[in-house]
């Protein structure tokens, strides 16, 4: 874009949205190379521009609500990245406005962005991938299209790549034909509360707002909270945005009650838990840890009070660095529920992030959604 003056400025509307195509994104387009062009660290110039970026900031600060409000508004505009996942793409600017600090503490944060932008490896990777980008891609094509019409290249790579392509089409395979999970719903009497983002106050102006039913009112209280817990007995596939049920505390606890499970229960034999693949998640320390199971016994009423949940069925651990879905053999109990407890945030966030829960009567290889699970030993007598 161009000003009045005949200046040239860029706006990047994906980046501000949180759509970044490139992977590792910086928190600000700022490289060493700039910073040099402007003086180096000490000089004036470079001064100057960190106390403009943090005016600007400010003014952007005061205006917050008006340029979130207008983000609204421009949900049915046909922009590419508001369009196609409004409240991820609203929240992610909302966020950068840092509405809880005051003017010092925000001028200070934003000071800590512009150097950790210009001293981040990140950063700097990033820059040289956009460099030998184009290249590498050209490059790429030349090979696979040497590959396919000469057959050349390594004795064993057609063989080595068609063993691979090969066993991703089994993997389906096994899922599609493989056994089939439970049909659960939530038993909200023994599941926590879901978790907020913002104080009682606000959440109270918000439930205020929602009580209208004007749908920006309503969207914008969602923005707040997390999904519900019916959310993890979804068979989408995981989207990460909005797409978990949150909670927070120790011992906090999602159960589940067994639709068919006929007069004594049903054997439920593994418990298989999905996240996001640690490399791609925007939370990873967000993920459960530790975590014990226990079944509400068939020959207990589902109309139990406190102590329905009284069949210990095991202590696990899901890890944090294993597959994105992890499976859980548990003892073959008659049970007529299960009732998940977890230790806390055990990763540095102060919430779990719980995206899909499945249960299966059937032991061996199962699925979540396209993936195959990977089995998981219980932890020792000793840890439970």
């Amino acid at each position: 874009m161009v000003t009045k003056d005949g200046k040239l400025f860029h706006i990047d509307f994906g980046f501000i949205l949180g759509k970044d195509p490139k992977p590792f994104p910086p928190p600000m387009r700022i490289c060493k190379e700039m910073v040099e062009g402007m003086g180096g660290n000490p000089s004036p110039g470079y001064q100057s521009f960190k106390s403009k970026c943090c005016q600007a900031f400010k003014i952007l600060r005061r205006h917050s609500k008006l340029i979130i409000n207008l983000l609204y508004l421009m949900t049915d505009s046909g922009i590419k990245d508001i369009c196609s996942d409004p409240q991820f793409a609203i929240l992610k600017v909302e966020q950068k406005f840092q509405a809880l600090m005051d003017d010092e503490q925000a001028e200070e944060h934003f000071l800590n962005l512009i150097d950790e932008s210009v001293g981040a490896l990140r950063s700097q990777l990033a820059e040289h991938c956009r460099a030998i980008d184009s290249q590498a891609e050209e490059d790429f094509r030349k090979a696979v299209l040497q590959l396919l019409i000469t057959g050349g290249g390594w004795p064993d790579f057609k063989q080595r790549l068609r063993h691979v392509l090969e066993g991703r089409c089994q993997a389906k395979n096994a899922c599609a034909e493989g056994p089939k999970p439970l049909e659960l719903e939530v038993d909200p009497r023994f599941t926590s509360p879901r978790a907020c983002s913002s104080g009682a106050v606000h959440q109270a102006l918000l439930g205020l707002g929602e009580m209208t039913r004007i749908p920006l009112f309503r969207a914008r209280a969602d923005l707040y909270r997390s999904e519900g817990p019916s959310v993890v007995l979804s068979n989408a596939s995981i989207t990460q945005s909005r797409d978990c049920f949150a909670f927070r505390g120790a011992n906090s606890s999602l159960a589940l009650r067994l639709a068919d499970h006929g007069l004594n229960g049903v054997r439920a034999r593994q418990l298989v838990i999905e996240q996001p693949a640690r490399w791609a998640a925007l939370r990873p320390r967000s993920a459960p840890r530790r975590f014990a199971v226990f079944g509400l016994p068939g020959s207990v009423s589902s109309k139990a009070g406190e102590t329905a949940y009284t069949e210990h069925m095991g202590s696990f651990e899901y890890a944090a660095a294993g597959p994105a879905a992890q499976a859980f053999d548990l003892p073959p109990a008659l049970v007529k529920g299960l009732r998940l407890v977890f230790a806390g945030p055990e990763w540095g966030e102060n919430y779990v992030c719980l995206y899909r829960v499945k249960v299966f009567e059937e032991s061996g290889t199962v699925c979540s959604g396209h993936r195959t699970a990977a089995v998981l030993p219980r932890l020792r007598a000793a840890a439970d």
